[in-house]
């Protein structure tokens, strides 16, 4: 479920289709121009509203958020949390 919200809305919101985004599951999305930085915001928006999650602090000194997945992984460790 949370790969495929993700996948979803970079495919949605990014400069790739879903196939040249399974590719790129773990290459910086900004540093390829997959999203930019207001790109990101809104996934992080998107993250928090359409999983039902906060992101905090630490997440973002965390370089893995940067990729999508180590965002993925970010946010399954964030869900058995909760």
């Amino acid at each position: 479920m949370i790969r495929d919200f993700i996948v979803k809305w970079f495919v949605e919101n990014g400069s790739l289709s879903k196939e040249q985004i399974d590719e790129s599951m773990d290459k910086n999305y900004l540093e390829t121009g997959i999203v930019d930085s207001f790109g990101f915001l809104r996934l992080i928006s998107a993250c928090e509203e359409g999983l039902g999650l906060e992101f905090m602090d630490d997440d973002f000194a965390n370089d893995q958020i940067f990729t999508i997945n180590g965002m993925i992984g970010i946010i399954e460790e964030k869900s058995k949390s909760n």
